[in-house]
């Protein structure tokens, strides 16, 4: 589908309307050339139309292919074998992480009150020191059954 060439030549004007009036036909001829051009191109032969819209359903029906291919694969990984036992991995790390996190959490809060009662062995450590002169030693014996 060559289309065919036009002519060029080149127009000389010695006056403003001549040179005005011959390039516009040159440029009437131009547009006559590219507006068939375009209508070859939009009158498309019938098979080749065809075959563009078979070629698009087709990419479609690929594209849904592939989506159900990983799709089912995902739900092979987890049913399958290997997949129950990733779970099973999955969920042992998971019963650990949170054997940890209860222990950490214990030790936590026994460190939590313990320190709330520093304050309080101290006070007893201080008033140990100024009474331990004195008969009445009841001090000792509430500082002593702390320390163990």
């Amino acid at each position: 589908m060559n289309a065919p060439i036009a002519p060029s030549f080149t127009l000389y004007a010695t006056e403003g309307e001549e040179a005005s009036e011959e390039s516009t036909e040159g440029e009437a001829a131009e547009t006559e050339l590219v507006s068939e051009e375009e209508e070859e191109e939009k009158k498309e032969d019938p098979e080749v139309t065809a075959l563009k819209d078979e070629i698009a359903s087709l990419e479609k029906k690929l594209s849904e292919k592939r989506l159900e291919k990983n799709t089912l694969d995902r739900l092979i990984d987890n049913y399958s074998e290997g997949g129950y036992a990733r779970k099973v991995a999955e969920m042992e790390n998971v019963r650990k992480m949170r054997s940890l996190a209860f222990i950490d959490n214990k030790f936590t809060a026994k460190a939590s009150i313990v320190q709330s009662f520093l304050p309080v062995m101290d006070a007893l450590a201080a008033a140990d020191n100024t009474y331990a002169d004195s008969d009445n030693n009841k001090y000792t014996a509430l500082s002593g059954n702390m320390r163990t």
